[in-house]
């Protein structure tokens, strides 16, 4: 006896294929396997962090400034952090969702010279401290 092809449930096997199909380009990851996450909204709302007490002197220790602007900005949903040009020295802080983080030109963001500051033994850092910074020149692509 020869087998019999149901037609109508090929076609809704094919159907369910292409459906599945089009559903996955639609999501976070390609067809290929690549993921692709879906682009934040930031909010239009901006705060220079110098407003929260951030100096850009190179000597001024500004963590306290950086988490109250993020904190604000976070509690409102979100925005941009602009920082304007100087040299803003810093201990780590968190970043919220939906922040943006904006170096003006001539703005650098850099952590302090020896372990001193972060309430270890006051010891010179072996090679300088990771820099953030924003330009034209700079100082190297693996500190930027």
């Amino acid at each position: 006896m020869k087998p019999q092809i149901n037609h109508l449930g090929a076609a809704a096997v094919l159907m369910l294929a292409l459906a599945w199909c089009r559903a996955s380009a639609a999501s976070d990851v390609a067809l290929d396997g690549r993921f692709q996450p879906a682009l934040p909204s930031i909010p239009d709302r901006t705060v220079l962090v110098t407003d929260f007490g951030a100096v850009g002197d190179g000597k001024t220790v500004n963590t306290a400034a950086f988490a109250a602007a993020v904190a604000h900005l976070g509690q409102a949903g979100g925005g941009h952090l602009e920082v304007p040009k100087g040299v803003f020295r810093t201990l780590s802080f968190s970043l919220c969702s939906n922040l943006a983080l904006h170096l003006d030109e001539g703005a650098v963001i850099q952590a302090p010279d020896s372990f001193g500051a972060y309430g270890l033994p006051g010891q010179a850092l072996a090679t300088r401290s990771p820099t953030c910074c924003a330009g034209n020149d700079p100082p190297s692509a693996a500190t930027c």
